[in-house]
């Protein structure tokens, strides 16, 4: 989860996202992420992707836990850098 965040904003570092597609695309993946069932706040480590439900025996790992926060963090840097960005025009 945490690597198609960091993905995303990578893509749109190397020009092949918008600035308008990025944010589309980290907007819908953050509200799919607000539909899923966590345990106390972590997200199980597999869910069905058409149904997201948990998938079974479901689990919390917390390295993953981890790696999804430090994957939030570098996403709140890269995004506080384009804030700074000059805007190209059309």
């Amino acid at each position: 989860m945490g690597l198609l965040l960091t993905s995303t904003l990578a893509a749109h570092d190397f020009g092949h996202l918008t600035l308008p597609v990025l944010e589309e695309r980290l907007s819908s993946t953050l509200e799919t992420f607000r539909k899923m069932e966590r345990y106390h706040g972590h997200f199980y480590n597999w869910y069905d992707t058409r149904t997201l439900t948990p998938l079974q025996p479901a689990y919390v790992s917390s390295v993953d836990s981890g790696n999804l926060l430090a994957c939030l963090l570098t996403l709140k840097q890269g995004l506080r850098q384009k804030l700074r960005e000059p805007v190209p025009s059309p």
